[in-house]
């Protein structure tokens, strides 16, 4: 039997979900639970999707600071790691990322330790392609300072030695833990694989750590480089916004 003060009650519910929801922030935890649940969860994800707008917008945005090694070098501007706002990297697998107008160029990407300067890994790369991924078979050591480099097939150096460090292994496992509780809590809320990097992007631009000095506190702008470089099969307008934020840093 159709129960008119239930319909009502149900209708309210609806209507307040909104502005719980406004109110306490995206969490599922948050939305009545005399919602219908399938209502519910669809009501949950379009509003979470929505918001993405105004949490990302930042990530666009902002710059990095340029640190002084920011310079050309034969036609080559490196980017990452080491490069921007701070020499910590949390990715022990980290994107090693360049700009230049060389199309065809083939370059060796050189990774040695900085202390024992010996060569650890070694990979041809199109300079061209602006970018490579380490792959070694074993990751970087946490706690350790490496160099990177780009040598021309004639011995040339394309981009000098740039050094950056993998974060602590303390640093690192508190940050693994905060991303595999983000990728949890985003994925059950259904969001995209582009939206999903600009929200860890998101956490890594505020996420502060040290500079080289033990002042200032920065930003691990090649996490958030690398974290957007890692979606598979991106958009046009997501590439694009990608590009220019990067082209930006070599004006």
């Amino acid at each position: 039997m159709f129960n008119v003060p239930n319909y009502c009650k149900s209708l309210f519910s609806l209507a307040i979900v909104p502005f719980i929801i406004a109110g306490n922030g995206i969490n599922s935890n948050s939305i009545d639970t005399s919602v219908d649940t399938e209502v519910g969860q669809e009501i949950g994800q379009e509003v979470a999707q929505n918001t993405y707008t105004g949490w990302v917008a930042t990530i666009w945005q902002r710059q990095p600071k340029r640190r002084p090694l920011i310079s050309r070098s034969s036609g080559v501007c490196p980017i990452s790691p080491g490069v921007v706002d701070t020499l910590a990297v949390w990715h022990d697998r980290p994107l090693f990322l360049w700009q230049s107008s060389e199309l065809w160029e083939t370059a060796q990407l050189i990774i040695r330790e900085e202390e024992t300067q010996r060569v650890i890994w070694t990979q041809q790369v199109n300079v061209g392609d602006k970018k490579a991924f380490y792959s070694g078979q074993e990751a970087l050591k946490a706690g350790k300072t490496y160099q990177w480099q780009l040598s021309g097939t004639n011995g040339r150096s394309i981009i000098p030695e740039r050094t950056f460090e993998i974060m602590s292994a303390s640093e690192r496992s508190k940050i693994e833990t905060d991303l595999q509780a983000l990728d949890k809590e985003l994925k059950t809320a259904g969001v995209s694989q582009e939206q999903l990097a600009e929200r860890k992007a998101e956490y890594f631009l505020n996420y502060q750590i040290k500079d080289d000095n033990g002042k200032d506190m920065v930003h691990p702008w090649s996490d958030i480089f690398q974290v957007l470089y890692e979606v598979e099969k991106p958009s046009a307008s997501f590439v694009q916004k990608r590009e220019t934020k990067i082209s930006q840093l070599c004006q």
